[in-house]
């Protein structure tokens, strides 16, 4: 008995032990399985109210309940949008959408034409073309989205894509309403079409970037005038007034900017005398209607070919200002230039919350004309060898005022012959004046073999003229020699400034042709220069002179040596001379020479543009540097007006531009070099290109700033490591500019850097900083210029998570990791039952 209590006993511990087990193992699949569910954030792969065949049947009735609704429901897509147009100020940001004035920000809306005109459920979009300058301000928007007869459950935002997740209610017309919705617009920005979508239903709602007007300029200023027009011109600044909406086109206490575009600033400038008289007045709002009493440096000054002053008041749209008394300077012309011209000009203004400025141009109509008077007169033919003539037809010369004001009282109006060899006024002729005007007349003060000279009395009114003529009506009489050649007529009037010449007709001589060589004198018809070829190295005589003046030596093809240096290449002889190309990246060399040059032998006319010298001529001493690479000189104009000191530009060498202090002039010669000159020491580093800068004695030791670029092929350097050395003569070593890098999108640096003054600069590359090392028990450092290998990381598996970044694998990694602790813990509480099995059974069988 006592064995079989025993036996019993070992039987009944040993169950115990393996119940433990199995509940133990049970429970902790059952924690793995739930860890894994709670994790698992796809509704498909649940384990309740699955099917005998796998599908869940909840989802299946889901989908049968939609499928049901749809069916019993017909969408037509028949919408509309609203507010047809909308307003934004071009320039600006934050700007939200007006439809009208005074009306606030507007609603944007899409609404049903009819019941079910949109889809169920789904994506409603809003959204803007890729151009036109016009996206959403996804920082300022604060966007609300209500719905009527509909569900808004979600928005999102983008530059040009606003999103919205819509479910709508069947058979009632729904709406969709977007508030807090604002805009960027570029200064250029045009309109565009903000589209609605959703389902088949499509509308659309215009935004209309709004920008001011300029109006004005209007006026005529006599050419060659200080000063003009009298009593000044000006011009109004002002939104649309039919179409404005917007309000912030300019912000308050910003300058305004009047630009005279680059294509007429050597002809036109402001004057800016005329800077203390300027009246500039706005809307009564404003509470500022004229501060001309305090205009000055602080509130209107004149840099470059830009007027700025300043305004006192935001405009929005139903503002505007006027500006009057702005008075120009303009420069005389010579026959070969037209005297008149209608000068653009922009304005630029700031608008409030202003992405860039913006700019119009008083165009058309509003332009400011820049005029002279106008000559009329005629050519005649005379033969040689013949004396006071009128050649075949009479020659006068009349001079007509058609604006007013262009020639002044008191000035001299001057007939002249020039061009011709031969050919001069008969100085005993008696010449006559013939006025339209009894205030307008002029009386002949000089007759010359060169000229005839009438004193003006009166200014010149619209519609005035003078015709100067031969006594009795007769025509101008010439006197001829017998190796004359043709000649031209200008006549030289003055506005009370500058002289302004104009062509008034021409002389031609016909007759013997002795002395009348077209190769000699560089007369060709069609300026084709066939005719007028020489041996000497001159070239073909492209360059003769089509008036037959054989002044100019100007050559359409061929100007300045190196648009067309290949047609005379073939004509120079072989005694060394050069060929017109080698200084063709450089106007100012001296092989390719100028086109208004004279020649250094006869033929050819000019001889300008492509034709070499001899080789005895072919350098110029001023200019030969057998060190130099490129020569460029310019004078010192400032090309960026808006921009603080005076800045001239470059395409030499490295060299973009060099920023003086305001006020600097004279001319500016840069000489790149192919190596250091004699006697300079090397720079520190390696050097990658050299150049000398002259300037006038006085900006000599001057501060300017230096920007110069390359792309990074060319430069073969890292940018980082690049410098501007400045060469100082007196120590006779290098100074490291401070140097600052930039680079641009497309791989380009930029360098700046301030020097002191001016002499012999380098480019070079400094020397790379070392790197410091360890040794020992704490390991060696990696060099800087060494890159670190990064192990390949294993590819995720294939599947909608795949980079490991998703839910799903977050969840994974938690389970698994959960799991494998429950089953180390499961093992460990399984060994401890074991023993205690072994243990109790031990103990039974020692009873």
């Amino acid at each position: 008995m006592r064995t079989e209590s025993i036996t019993a006993e070992r039987v009944r511990s040993l169950l115990l032990v393996a119940v433990m087990i199995c509940a133990l193992v049970g429970g902790s699949v059952a924690v793995a399985g739930s860890a894994t569910a709670d994790f698992d954030t796809s509704s498909e792969f649940t384990t309740d109210d699955t099917s005998s065949d796998g599908t869940d049947s909840t989802e299946n009735t889901t989908e049968s309940a939609e499928t049901t609704e749809n069916e019993s429901r017909t969408h037509t897509g028949e919408a509309t949008a609203g507010p047809d147009s909308v307003g934004v100020t071009a320039g600006a940001d934050e700007q939200p959408a007006i439809a009208t004035p005074d009306a606030g920000p507007a609603t944007l809306r899409f609404t049903e034409d009819e019941a079910n005109g949109f889809p169920a459920d789904g994506t409603a979009t809003l959204a803007l073309p890729e151009d036109g300058g016009v996206t959403f301000d996804t920082e300022a928007s604060s966007v609300s989205v209500t719905a009527t007869n509909a569900t808004v459950s979600e928005t999102t935002l983008s530059e040009r894509k606003l999103s919205i997740a819509v479910d709508t209610d069947d058979g009632v017309e729904s709406e969709i309403a977007v508030d807090g919705l604002r805009f960027v617009a570029t200064s250029d920005a045009a309109a565009v079409e903000a589209t609605w979508s959703f389902g088949d239903a499509t509308g659309a709602t215009t935004v209309q970037p709004e920008r001011m007007t300029a109006a004005g300029f209007g006026s005529v200023v006599p050419r060659g005038v200080d000063g003009g027009p009298d009593g000044g011109t000006g011009f109004s600044l002002q939104p649309d007034p039919q179409n404005a909406r917007t309000n912030g086109f300019h912000e308050r206490g910003e300058f305004v900017g009047v630009f005279i575009d680059e294509a007429y600033a050597d002809r036109l400038t402001f004057d800016r005398s005329s800077v203390d008289d300027l009246e500039i007045r706005t809307s009564s709002q404003c509470r500022r209607d004229n501060f001309a009493e305090t205009t000055g440096t602080r509130n209107a000054y004149v840099q470059g070919n830009v007027l700025f002053f300043r305004v006192y008041c935001q405009l929005d749209h139903d503002d505007y200002l006027t500006v009057q008394n702005v008075r120009f300077n303009t420069t005389g012309a010579t026959a070969d230039e037209s005297p008149d011209f209608d000068a653009a000009l922009d304005v630029k203004y700031d608008p409030v919350n202003n992405t860039d400025s913006t700019r119009v141009t008083a165009d058309g109509d509003d332009r400011l004309s820049v005029r002279s008077p106008t000559v009329e007169g005629a050519t005649t033919s005379v033969e040689r060898g013949t004396n006071a003539t009128t050649g075949d037809q009479p020659v006068s010369v009349t001079v007509a005022d058609e604006h007013g004001g262009l020639v002044a009282d008191g000035s001299q109006l001057t007939v002249s012959l020039t061009g011709g060899d031969g050919v001069s006024f008969n100085d005993s002729q008696s010449v006559e004046v013939v006025s339209e005007s009894d205030s307008f007349t002029a009386t002949v003060a000089d007759v010359t073999p060169d000229s005839l000279v009438l004193d003006v009395d009166g200014d010149s009114s619209a519609g005035d003229s003078l015709t100067i003529q031969g006594a009795n009506e007769s025509g101008l009489t010439f006197d001829v020699g017998e190796n004359a050649s043709d000649a031209n007529l200008t006549a030289t009037t003055n506005a009370g400034g500058d002289d302004v010449t104009q062509s008034a007709g021409s002389v031609s001589v016909g007759g013997s042709d002795s002395g009348t060589d077209e190769g000699d004198e560089g007369e060709d018809e069609d300026s084709s220069g066939d005719d007028g070829g020489g041996e000497d190295g001159i070239g073909d005589g492209d360059d003769g002179d089509s008036d037959g003046d054989g002044e100019d030596g100007e050559n359409d093809d061929g100007e300045d040596g190196e648009e067309d240096s290949s047609n005379d290449s073939d004509d120079n002889t072989g005694d060394g001379t050069d060929d017109g190309t080698e200084n063709a990246d450089d106007d100012s060399g001296p092989s390719g020479g100028s086109g208004d040059s004279p020649p250094s032998s006869g033929g050819g006319g000019g001889g300008g543009g492509g034709g070499g010298a001899p080789a005895d001529d072919s350098t110029d001493d001023s200019t030969a540097d057998d060190n130099a690479a490129a020569t460029a000189t310019q004078p010192i104009e400032d090309a960026a007006p808006d921009q603080p000191g005076t800045t001239v530009e470059f395409d030499i060498g490295m060299l973009d531009s060099i920023t003086f202090a305001e006020g600097a002039s004279g001319n500016v010669t840069v000489t790149v070099h192919e190596e250091l000159p004699e006697g300079v020491p090397a720079t520190p580093g390696t050097m990658i290109r050299a150049m000398s800068i002259d300037v006038p004695e006085e900006l000599e030791n001057e501060s300017a700033t230096i920007t110069m670029s390359a792309d990074a092929d060319s430069l073969d350097a890292d940018p980082e490591r690049v410098a501007l050395d400045h060469y100082d003569d007196g120590d006779g070593e290098w100074d490291t500019l401070e140097t600052t890098v930039s680079e641009s999108e497309s791989g380009e640096s930029t360098f700046e850097a301030t020097t002191p003054g001016f002499s012999l600069f380098a480019v070079q590359t400094t020397q790379p900083t070392p790197t410091p090392t360890t040794s020992g028990t704490e390991g060696t450092a990696t060099p800087a210029d060494t890159e670190t290998e990064t192990p390949t990381p294993t590819a995720a598996p294939s599947g909608d998570d795949a980079g490991g970044d998703g839910p799903l694998n977050e969840a994974a990694g938690f389970t698994q990791s959960m799991g494998t602790s429950v089953l180390l813990g499961t093992a460990i509480a399984a060994l401890l039952l074991v023993v205690s099995g072994i243990r109790l059974y031990r103990r039974n069988d020692s009873l």
